[in-house]
């Protein structure tokens, strides 16, 4: 555990996307930390770190850009008859591609046209691109055709964003596949829905339709397509974490017809961690004081790499790190991982000579490659984000 992460944004509608005391939080665990975004976290990452401290994250490996060159999305529109068919697609903008857009940032940063383009010859040798190919949208149209994964998903969305709803209320929600594309049959009431809805989200960020549902789906998987391509854990919050639970349910349990799946995940708290998130959320940790304590956390991550979750090896870390900083002042709380503990099991009982059999179990394109990940190590585990404590009031 502990070597790879990545880190998406948590904050879609914002211009600042990234939600730095989690990426903070990750970097004090994780050896190495992924932060996949568009051209917006780019801009944040360099606006926050400054490019000499970003450039030397980066070339040091604890951190690394993944930089979205492809972009997935529903592309939703209105057929003779007045359906509403939804698809999932990919799109690319020519003027976002990698070098303009780093350019462009470190120009704007420096405000000097030479500085910035030198810099960005730099510091483009550290960043990835990500570009998505015809495995993802094969994921996301496969999970779309599972009745029973796109119900209980959104069964698991309605939980987390209008709880009003209760956990046995029951409703019909399912994609029926045609020639143009996916058609939303439901009897759910988006009208009352969004009433309870923007009680929690403004009105102004996104509105609950069934569009906004399949986009939620999509982007999770978008996120497990990404982290399995790393062979990283996964940082995300507690959406992301049922939706990914319940998507490896589905593919281990048409694999193993068992199910022994429902128990691939368990939950360890870990309850001796400090408020470091909402600290540096606030504005109240110098930027020297954060480098400072990441530089020393480095010194002792290898006690936490190769090894299973030990909350008393985890206790130890911490205390070791918190020693004599900032960190050791912080208020408690609570941190959440959910640790992947069926994968032995799991890859080991189908695929002991490899992944031959993969066409003669009906898997596609995506639940192929996420299998074939598997044999390769990785582990789904994830670092889940809880909601923001109102410990600390942020500086004017």
């Amino acid at each position: 555990m502990f070597e790879a992460v990545t880190i998406r944004p948590q904050y879609r509608y914002s211009q600042d996307p990234i939600d730095i005391g989690f990426l903070f939080e990750c970097l004090l665990f994780y050896r190495r930390v992924y932060v996949q975004g568009n051209h917006i976290v780019l801009e944040q990452l360099v606006k926050y770190f400054g490019p000499e401290l970003l450039m030397e994250l980066m070339s040091s490996g604890t951190m690394e850009i993944l930089y979205e060159e492809d972009h997935l999305a529903i592309h939703s529109s209105t057929d003779q008859s007045g359906f509403a068919i939804h698809n999932p697609v990919t799109f690319s903008a020519p003027h976002r591609a990698l070098p303009e857009q780093l350019r462009s940032t470190l120009i704007n940063y420096y405000d000097r046209a030479g500085k910035g383009r030198r810099a960005a010859i730099r510091m483009q040798p550290f960043i990835k691109t990500v570009r998505y190919d015809a495995t993802l949208l094969d994921g996301v149209k496969a999970s779309f055709r599972d009745k029973d994964f796109v119900e209980q998903a959104v069964r698991s969305l309605l939980f987390r964003w209008v709880p009003e709803v209760p956990p046995t209320h029951r409703f019909r929600f399912s994609c029926e596949e045609t020639e143009k594309g996916f058609v939303v049959s439901t009897d759910l009431d988006f009208a009352v829905l969004n009433e309870f809805f923007h009680r929690r989200i403004s009105k102004d960020r996104t509105v609950l339709t069934p569009a906004h549902l399949l986009s939620t789906l999509s982007d999770a998987e978008s996120h497990a397509f990404v982290s399995a391509r790393q062979l990283s854990e996964i940082a995300t919050d507690e959406v992301g974490s049922d939706l990914l639970k319940l998507r490896l349910y589905h593919l281990f349990n048409r694999t193993q017809k068992s199910e022994r799946a429902r128990n691939d995940f368990s939950e360890v708290i870990f309850g001796e961690a400090r408020s470091l998130r909402e600290a540096i959320n606030a504005g109240t940790i110098p930027m020297p004081d954060l480098i400072r304590l990441i530089k020393k956390a480095d010194k002792f991550k290898s006690w936490l790499e190769k090894q299973s979750m030990d909350r008393d090896l985890m206790r130890e870390y911490y205390k070791e790190v918190a020693r004599e900083t900032f960190l050791d002042r912080l208020p408690p709380k609570s941190m959440r991982f959910g640790i992947f503990t069926g994968a032995g099991f799991a890859v080991d009982a189908l695929f002991p000579t490899g992944l031959a059999t993969t066409a003669a179990l009906g898997l596609g394109l995506f639940d192929s490659f996420l299998l074939d990940k598997f044999t390769r190590g990785w582990r789904p585990n994830q670092f889940i984000e809880g909601e923001l404590q109102p410990v600390f009031k942020k500086n004017p």
